[in-house]
């Protein structure tokens, strides 16, 4: 398979569900990374076939992305509107919002994480400090009761 053929049948199948931009966006990343792969010396039906089935990168990608998370702007409707055959390598002409739960709940690992490894470090302190410090404030506290009856 050729990288046109490649690329064409990943437009056709991301076109079914994502809005113009978007399918661009896609295809000029796998574009570059095929060009970009290929300058360093491996054969283009080699990268291609490393990629895998278009149609199978495309249903992945349609089901990780939500087509209803894209938000155009106005630079970008311009470009569009000025040369639609023009390649949009996403920067600048298109914002993608990511909303998912995946990132959520890693974030939330991660608080946990870091929570974890806080009480360890204190428990840690305290176990090093209190046979030093108990008796101190035990002292402390004796010598208290005894000013107070006085």
């Amino acid at each position: 398979m050729s990288k046109k053929e490649f690329l064409e049948q990943l437009e056709n199948k991301l076109s079914e569900a994502l809005p113009p931009a978007a399918v661009r966006e896609h295809v000029a990343y796998y574009m570059n990374y095929i060009d970009s792969t290929c300058a360093q010396g491996k054969r283009e039906e080699d990268v291609i076939a490393e990629l895998g089935d278009p149609n199978l990168i495309a249903r992945t990608i349609l089901e990780t992305s939500d087509a209803e998370s894209y938000v155009y702007t106005e630079a970008y409707d311009e470009a569009a509107d000025n040369d639609p055959e023009e390649e949009v390598s996403g920067t600048g002409y298109m914002h993608h919002i990511h909303s998912s739960n995946g990132s959520c709940l890693i974030a939330f690992l991660v608080c946990l994480a870091v929570l974890f490894i806080l009480f360890q470090l204190i428990g840690a302190v305290m176990r090093l400090i209190l046979p030093v410090l108990l008796p101190i404030l035990i002292i402390v506290f004796i010598v208290q009761m005894i000013r107070r009856h006085r």
